[in-house]
């Protein structure tokens, strides 16, 4: 892995993990660990059902490398990794870290106004006049 590589892995890695300590409250990390791992999971179960969907008729179907030769998984695989694989790469190494960055500041500036209200609320009901 090169180092530009590592980079914008580290950047995403954060990106997430501010985006978290943003929007959640009170133990941020262990909530936006469990948040990663449900998504992981989802991903899991809908590649499961989409294998599923392709291939509900073939009880022999596996990867490359069992060397079970299916033109089916084959055209589906070539479809998977010349069409699909650019563009979640493209997703991966260009949108998601803008994408977190707008989110996170979107969330921090909902929550500055709500912090502002709750400042000037507590300000009426004490009586003073400084807003």
């Amino acid at each position: 892995m090169k180092f530009s590589e590592k980079k914008i892995i580290m950047k995403i890695d954060h990106s997430i993990f501010l985006l978290g300590a943003v929007y959640f409250k009170k133990h941020v990390f262990i909530k936006t660990i469990l948040i990663i791992s449900g998504v992981q999971l989802a991903l899991v179960i809908f590649t499961l059902i989409v294998i599923y969907i392709v291939y509900w008729d073939c009880a022999s179907c596996f990867p490359p490398y069992f060397h079970v030769h299916n033109e089916r998984f084959y055209s589906f695989y070539d479809f998977l990794r010349q069409t699909i694989m650019p563009i979640l790469r493209f997703i991966f190494w260009y949108i998601m870290v803008p994408l977190f960055w707008v989110i996170r500041f979107l969330q921090f500036k909902e929550r500055q106004e709500q912090s502002r209200t709750l400042i000037a609320t507590n300000l009426l009901i004490k009586g003073e006049n400084h807003v």
